[in-house]
């Protein structure tokens, strides 16, 4: 049997004209750190996209724990971990209550808190996403790549805008995970991380593999070009030029980076790192602690070492019950809901208060009657149109935008469960804006007529019409385009579908017309069933059922993750 955790032969995937990975093949073996080394645009974010299934190669082959990822997903994602090279993880969540939901996601998860306080994100546990800073993103990335106990992680470029500290925390949890028997692929694009972490590595140019083997192998062949590394700032750059072969140049790119130019043979690069060590121990001795065999800076010894035993991250994979991920994103979802006070105002106060406004005032002929009692129908369709397609397609349109719905795609929760969630939240809001509207109906002297199961039928006809459409829109369009086009369609269909104005006061042509959209179909079946006493009108359920198929159909055929 092979003790190789990640063949890729001959990969081939093209960007319309680009081709970005060009007949790649890499083999990275189990329980072993694997670096994927090279400048950016060289291929090798593809290559892992391709190597997680995430992408599907336009030609060659790639195996992963004895898997094909593009088509073995829901095997292979509970076996593995992820950590975007940058976003994935909703704006508006608190860092410790995201770390938690993925963790609920797995069958054998890390403790939360102990990753917090590992990775030294105590002090942001309650900070929103958003607000954290570009070090503390990537530290929570990494913890929700590993909390799930994973055999194999992918890291994309994992130390990126961390500072000397926090790089150091984040090397060491990698060596803790190669120790605890966990495959590791990382890239990045620093020479030092790589020799520091890797076991084996592979250079990548322009999507192929132009060299690989273990670090010091590739010290024995070199080529006129640069090496990049990070080390405490303001080093000496005259004496670190004395040091170096002739002809190599030393410049401080920014305070503690690096980057050396010269020709890159066993020279130049033992003498980097023999000046990277230096200056790594003579740090730790001004820190009071002296430095490990080898020159690598130790970690503070304090109470968390004995509470993190040598065995933490050995590998327990596993996928967590279908029900309990279901009820966790679901809860998830309606939560993000009910704290966006824009979808707050769009789904609970505009149509409380129209309900409210054209129920008291004189604004159009309603007929006789209460005005409420054909208003109401309406609006109760305008609720529905709110969350299930104004609201959604835009809070969906953005997680797309930052990366949200890849990383959740690359999760045990199967997209159909990410789908049925992402629906039943939407299913638990129209439930508290039904009661509320009904309850201000009553109060403003709703008379309720007609039967509750041809109205439940309708509504839920409705929310899947509107709900497929609205994931249409959002898996299809850019977020800006999806946020203008929602509530353009919502304003049209609002003011002129038939919402808030019955379609018996259009024109009859257009009457007709009108009533083959779901926004008129649905207000019009509301009217008739509640307003009017009516059965079940099949000509509105068979149109909201057209409408439901071919946009859950759409959206199924045409929805981009990313």
């Amino acid at each position: 049997m092979s003790d190789a955790a990640v063949q890729v032969d001959g990969l081939v995937k093209r960007y319309g004209a680009v081709t970005a990975v060009d007949g790649l093949s890499l083999n990275v073996k189990a329980n072993q750190v694997t670096a994927i080394l090279g400048p950016n645009g060289a291929g090798k974010t593809t290559t892992i996209e391709c190597c997680e299934g995430f992408r599907h190669p336009d030609s060659g082959r790639v195996t992963v724990l004895g898997l094909d990822p593009a088509k073995a997903a829901a095997a292979l994602y509970p076996r593995i971990g992820v950590m975007l090279q940058a976003g994935g993880i909703y704006p508006s969540i608190r860092a410790e209550d995201i770390l938690r939901h993925t963790a609920r996601l797995y069958l054998n998860p890390l403790d939360p808190a102990m990753l917090i306080e590992r990775l030294g994100l105590e002090s942001a546990r309650r900070t929103t996403y958003r607000r954290l800073s570009g070090g503390q993103q990537q530290r929570l990335s990494l913890a929700m790549a590993v909390v799930g106990r994973p055999e194999l992680v992918f890291l994309d470029e994992p130390t990126s805008g961390l500072d000397p500290q926090a790089r150091r925390a984040t090397w060491e949890l990698v060596r803790e995970l190669r120790a605890a028997g966990v495959t590791v692929v990382l890239t990045t694009h620093l020479m030092d991380e790589a020799e520091e972490l890797a076991d084996e590595v592979a250079i990548i140019d322009h999507g192929r593999v132009v060299a690989a083997g273990s670090p010091g192998e590739l010290t024995r062949a070199g080529e006129e070009g640069s090496v990049r590394f990070d080390a405490p700032p303001r080093l000496d750059l005259e004496s670190m030029r004395r040091a170096l072969p002739p002809g190599s140049e030393a410049t401080e790119v920014s305070p503690g980076s690096y980057a050396i130019r010269g020709h890159a043979g066993p020279r130049l690069l033992a003498a980097v790192t023999r000046l990277v060590r230096g200056a790594r121990r003579h740090a730790a001795r001004a820190a009071g602690r002296g430095p490990e065999p080898g020159g690598r800076v130790p970690r503070a010894h304090g109470p968390r070492d004995a509470a993190v035993r040598e065995d933490a991250f050995s590998p327990r994979p596993g996928a967590a019950p279908l029900p309990r991920m279901l009820v966790a994103q679901l809860l998830m979802e309606t939560r993000l809901l009910l704290l966006n006070g824009e979808q707050l105002l769009l789904t609970i106060v505009i149509p409380t208060l129209v309900l409210v406004l054209f129920s008291t005032v004189n604004v159009i002929d309603l007929g006789a009657g209460r005005r409420v009692n054909s208003v109401l129908p309406g609006v109760l369709a305008m609720a529905v149109m709110s969350t299930a397609f104004t609201g959604q397609a835009i809070a969906t349109g953005f997680e797309r935008r930052y990366g949200v719905l890849k990383r959740v795609a690359l999760t045990p929760l199967p997209r159909w469960g990410f789908i049925t969630a992402k629906t039943g939240s939407v299913v638990l809001v129209e439930l508290m804006q039904v009661a509320l509207l009904v309850v201000v109906g009553l109060v403003l002297g709703w008379t309720p007529r007609g039967s509750i199961l041809d109205v439940a039928l309708l509504l839920v006809l409705g929310t899947a019409a509107f709900s497929g459409l609205g994931l249409l829109m959002a898996g299809t369009l850019r977020a800006e385009a999806t946020l203008a086009g929602a509530n353009l369609v919502f304003l049209l269909l609002l003011v002129g579908g038939g919402v808030v104005v019955p379609l018996d006061k259009f024109p009859a042509a257009a009457a007709t017309v009108l009533r083959q959209l779901p926004a008129g179909a649905l207000a019009s079946g509301l009217r008739d069933v509640i307003q009017r006493g009516g059965a079940m009108p099949t000509h509105d359920a068979l149109v909201l059922l057209v409408w439901a198929a071919a946009g859950i159909a759409a959206a199924g055929a045409w929805f981009r993750w990313e």
